[in-house]
C-alpha cells in the first residue's frame, strides 16, 4: 500500500470550497448576478464565522476501531481484492513455504535412508571383523600345526638319517620312511588348507574395506543432508520472520484503511450536510430576491399610478382656475 500523502489526506478530507464550487457547480443554478464570493461567505457564515479552509480531517473525531482480530477478519477479503500488492506477497510467501517445507521433508526422508544405511554398513562391517577374527584364529592355529608337523618331521628324518649311518636292518628303514612320507602328505594337506584360509581372508578384508567405504560415504552424506537441514531451518525461520513483518503490515493497511474509510464517510456525511443547508439558504435568497423584485414592480406601477393621478389633479386644478 502506497503511504498517505498530506495531499492526499487534504483531498480526502474535502477541505476547499474551490471544489465545491468546480466540482459541484451544476448542482447551483447558474442565474446573473450570482457571484461565487458572496456564497463562500454566507456558507461560511452559516458555519460559525469559520473558513472552509480550517475544515480538515484532523478536526473530526476519529471512530474508534476494534481489535485487531475483528478487523483482520472482516477486511481480509476486501482488502486482498482491492490491493494486489498484499495479495502477491501472500501468495508468493504461501508458495515459498510450501517449497521449503517440502525440501525440510525430502531432507529428512534422505536422512533416515542414510542412517538405515549406515546401520547396514555397521552390521557389515562387525560381521566381516567377526570373520576376520576368526580367520586370524584360523590362520594361527593352522600356523601351530604346521611348525609342529615340521618339527616331527625334522626328528623323523634325523631318526631316519640315524638309522640310515647305523646300518640297521631295511624293514626299519622302510618304517621310517612310511612315517616321513605321512608327515609330509599332511604338511602338504595344510599347506592346501594354508593356501584356502588366506584367499578366504583376501576375500574378507576386501568386504571390510568396502564396508569401512560404504560406512565412510553414509557419513559424509549424513553431514551433507545434516548441513542441508540446518541451512533449509534458518531459511525456515527467516520466512517465519518475514511473514510475521507482512502479517503486521497487513493488519497496520488494514487499520488504516478502515480508518480512511470511517474519515470519509464522517466528512461525506458534514459535508453533504452543509451543502443541503446552503442550498436551502440559497433557494431562500432567491425567493426573496424575486419577492423583492416583484415588490419592486408593484411599486413602480404604484408610483405611475400616483403621478397619473398627480398629474389628471393638476389638469382639473388648471381647468378649475381658468
Amino acid at each position: 500500500m502506497q503511504p498517505i500523502t498530506a495531499n492526499h489526506q487534504r483531498f480526502l478530507s474535502l477541505p476547499s470550497c474551490l471544489k465545491i464550487t468546480s466540482s459541484h457547480s451544476w448542482f447551483f443554478p447558474t442565474e446573473a448576478g450570482w457571484n461565487p464570493d458572496r456564497f463562500k461567505a454566507t456558507l461560511e457564515a452559516f458555519l460559525g464565522g469559520g473558513s472552509l479552509e480550517t475544515m480538515d480531517g484532523g478536526s473530526l473525531p476519529e471512530r474508534r476501531t476494534g481489535s485487531v482480530r475483528a478487523a483482520v477478519s472482516s477486511y481480509r477479503e476486501r482488502i486482498l481484492e482491492s490491493n494486489p500488492t498484499i495479495k502477491k506477497l501472500q501468495t508468493n510467501y504461501t508458495e515459498k513455504q510450501y517449497m521449503k517445507t517440502r525440501e525440510l521433508h525430502q531432507a529428512k526422508r534422505d536422512t533416515n535412508q542414510l542412517k538405515v544405511s549406515r546401520k547396514l554398513a555397521e552390521s557389515v562391517t562387525d560381521e566381516a571383523k567377526s570373520e576376520l577374527s576368526d580367520a586370524r584364529k584360523t590362520v594361527k592355529d593352522l600356523t601351530l600345526r604346521i611348525e609342529e608337523s615340521n618339527s616331527r618331521a625334522e626328528a623323523q628324518m634325523r631318526d631316519v638319517e640315524k638309522l640310515t649311518m647305523g646300518g640297521r636292518k631295511e624293514g626299519e628303514c622302510e618304517s621310517g620312511n612310511s612315517q616321513c612320507e605321512q608327515v609330509m602328505r599332511e604338511l602338504e594337506k595344510i599347506k592346501r588348507d594354508l593356501s584356502k584360509l588366506k584367499l578366504d581372508m583376501a576375500t574378507v578384508l576386501e568386504e571390510k574395506r568396502r564396508a569401512e567405504k560404504e560406512t565412510e560415504e553414509s557419513l559424509s552424506k549424513s553431514q551433507s543432508y545434516l548441513s542441508s537441514i540446518e541451512s533449509l531451518n534458518q531459511e525456515i525461520e527467516e520466512v517465519n520472520e518475514e511473514h510475521v513483518l507482512v502479517e503486521l503490515a497487513r493488519i497496520e493497511a488494514i487499520k488504516e484503511c478502515e480508518e480512511i474509510e470511517a474519515r470519509r464517510r464522517e466528512e461525506s456525511e458534514v459535508y453533504h450536510a452543509a451543502i443541503e443547508e446552503t442550498r436551502r439558504k440559497k433557494q431562500n435568497m432567491v425567493q426573496e430576491i424575486e419577492d423583492v423584485k416583484e415588490l419592486e414592480t408593484r411599486l413602480a406601477i404604484t408610483i405611475s399610478d400616483v403621478n397619473m393621478l398627480d398629474s389628471d389633479l393638476s389638469k382639473l386644478r388648471n381647468w378649475r382656475r381658468d
